[in-house]
């Protein structure tokens, strides 16, 4: 695992209706991917907050080699992906944190805003 710090206003405990929202799938994968030995707890505390009113994408490389649907998943892959369904408004924001060591990227979290 990488260091990234994600900093929102307190998320309000899920309700039976909550449905589940992409930030949280996508950190929840991340934490998984890294064995219940390691995250369980903390996986286990996140997933009983309501992250439907996070406006951003989380975008995590991990190690290994993707291939079929896990390909969108983690990396260049799942940016591209994302990129694909970001609708472009003149006022369209687009914030990404990048590090770069021998082509080995590490992608933490992809922010879209529209200004209005």
């Amino acid at each position: 695992m990488t260091n990234a710090v994600y900093v929102t206003e307190s998320l309000p405990l899920k309700t039976t209706d909550t449905p589940e929202a992409p930030f949280e799938l996508a950190v929840l994968d991340y934490f998984k991917f890294y064995g219940p030995s390691r995250t369980k707890e903390l996986v286990m505390r996140l997933a009983k907050y309501d992250f439907t009113s996070v406006k951003a994408n989380f975008i995590a490389s991990v190690p290994g080699k993707f291939e079929g649907d896990k390909v969108h998943k983690w990396g260049l892959g799942r940016l591209r992906h994302l990129l694909k369904t970001v609708e472009s408004h003149t006022t369209t924001e687009l914030f990404a944190q990048v590090a770069h060591r021998t082509f080995k990227v590490d992608i933490t979290v992809l922010f879209h805003r529209i200004l209005w």
